[in-house]
């Protein structure tokens, strides 16, 4: 695309999604607090969930472990509705055991307040 009739440089992609899904994932496994992600970046959630999966479903226990504390310490994807709003869009406490998620309630909203409580 052009911007000012000059073309516009791509994107580099510095992996910033996956950096802060594992630093989310993180804080949960080992440090064992619960932690929420603001983004209208759709692929966050996509790579919370496949994350997730792949550790469930592993024949490593070691893994599977790891899923079982993010579950206990949820990682929540909060996507933004307005200035001072967000949807919440997933949550990791929805897994069950299998790593399929239990859809709960897609459609809460809270303010940024209730999010930083």
């Amino acid at each position: 695309s052009y911007l000012y009739g000059e073309q516009k440089t791509p994107k580099k992609d510095n992996h910033t999604d996956e950096q802060l899904v594992s630093a989310a994932l993180y804080l949960s496994a080992v440090d064992r607090k619960s932690g929420a992600i603001l983004t209208k970046d759709s692929d966050i959630k996509r790579i919370v969930r496949h994350t997730l999966h792949y550790l469930y479903n592993s024949a490593n226990n070691g893994y599977r472990e790891i899923a079982r504390l993010v579950k206990d310490h949820p990682v929540k994807v909060y996507q933004p509705e307005g200035p001072i709003h967000a949807r919440l869009i997933w949550d990791s406490s929805w897994l069950e055991r299998n790593g399929v998620p239990n859809f709960v309630s897609l459609d809460r909203i809270k303010s940024l307040d209730e999010m930083l409580s």
